[in-house]
């Protein structure tokens, strides 16, 4: 789940709200992961939307996803790091 997070935020910028929508997850799990991320520093929230709080991903995550598109493409999900941004 915080792997599919990740990439959704590496797409675009978005509220926990729009994380649920995009993710088809329960805003109350989509709002515990992001917990788990935010405490990790892989997350940060920004200016506030019409729904809470914008997420990016932080400037460690970003240096990380090389590492994560590592992983990914063992178990056989797409790269992370080649997800084209709006």
């Amino acid at each position: 789940m915080r792997a599919e997070i990740i990439k959704t935020l590496q797409q675009r910028p978005c509220n926990a709200h729009q994380l649920s929508e995009a993710l088809r997850v329960d805003y109350k799990t989509i709002q515990h992961h992001v917990r788990i991320l935010d405490e990790n520093g892989l997350v940060v929230s920004s200016k506030k939307g019409a729904y809470g709080a914008v997420l990016l991903l932080t400037p460690k995550m970003e240096e990380a996803l090389p590492i994560l598109d590592e992983i990914w493409s063992r178990i056989g999900g797409r790269k992370i790091s080649t997800i084209e941004k709006d």
